[in-house]
Parts: structure tokens; C-alpha cells; sequence
């Protein structure tokens, strides 16, 4: 036996009128319910609208459908499939007319030989013959 052996605090299980107290206050253990027919489905419900199955179909795994419910189903999934690619390619879309600006703004720069470089490096590109570089960004825009 442990030293605090005869102390109530010192054990880890409880006694039978601390589990009754605990139950009471719903505060541990399996709370045990029945239930109710209504929260059932029927035998022969559909799984999608949950009413009785009318020219019921059954799939591989062996849920009831109805063939109404079951062609619905699949063309709205169907539309919304369509019209998450359409998002897709918009932004697909979008994505690459920016990049086709950030190219052109870019090769304008570069062939115009402004006041401004395209890396803020002009007095750099001046002093180092600056053709090499010029040849690379152009090189890298093609």
C-alpha cells in the first residue's frame, strides 16, 4: 500500500457516490439515451430526399435512391464542375495578361533607354558597358 493510501483525495478512482454526483450534473461519463423511431430512416427511403423511394435505385454499396433524385443530383453536380472550371480559366486568364503587361511595360523600358533603368541600376549599366545586360533582360522577354 502507498503511504496516502487511507486518503480519499489520494486515489485515482472515484467512489460510487462521486460518480452518481457527476452523472446528475451531466458533467461525465456516457450519457445513455434511447431513440426514437422518428430518428430512423425507413427501409425504404431515399438517401437524398428521404422520402419514400419512387423507381428506387441502388447503388454498389447498397443505398436506396430514387432514379429522379439520382439524375438531379448528378447534373447539378455536373454544373457546378462547369462552373468551377469557367472560374478557373478566368483566372488563368486574367494571370496571363498580367504577365503579357508586366513583358510589355518591361521590353518598353528596356528599348526606350529612358532616364529610368528597369532595375534602378542605369550609372551601374553605363559603367559596365551595359550591353551584356541588355542582351540577357531582352534574351529573358522573348
Amino acid at each position: 500500500m502507498t503511504r496516502h493510501s487511507k486518503n480519499n483525495t489520494a486515489s485515482s478512482v472515484f467512489s460510487y457516490a462521486e460518480h452518481q454526483k457527476l452523472k446528475q450534473a451531466a458533467l461525465y461519463g456516457t450519457q445513455r439515451v434511447l431513440l426514437g423511431s422518428n430518428t430512423h430512416r425507413a427501409y425504404n427511403a431515399c438517401s437524398l430526399c428521404l422520402a419514400k423511394a419512387i423507381n428506387p435505385v441502388a447503388c454498389q454499396k447498397g443505398h436506396l435512391y430514387c432514379k429522379e433524385c439520382v439524375v438531379k443530383d448528378l447534373l447539378t453536380q455536373r454544373e457546378a464542375l462547369a462552373r468551377k472550371k469557367a472560374e478557373i480559366e478566368a483566372l488563368r486568364k486574367e494571370e496571363e495578361q498580367a504577365r503579357e503587361e508586366v513583358r510589355l511595360k518591361a521590353r518598353e523600358l528596356i528599348l526606350a533607354g529612358g532616364s529610368q533603368s528597369l532595375f534602378g541600376k542605369r550609372k551601374e549599366r553605363e559603367e559596365d558597358g551595359g550591353k551584356e545586360r541588355l542582351q540577357g533582360a531582352l534574351s529573358l522577354l522573348i
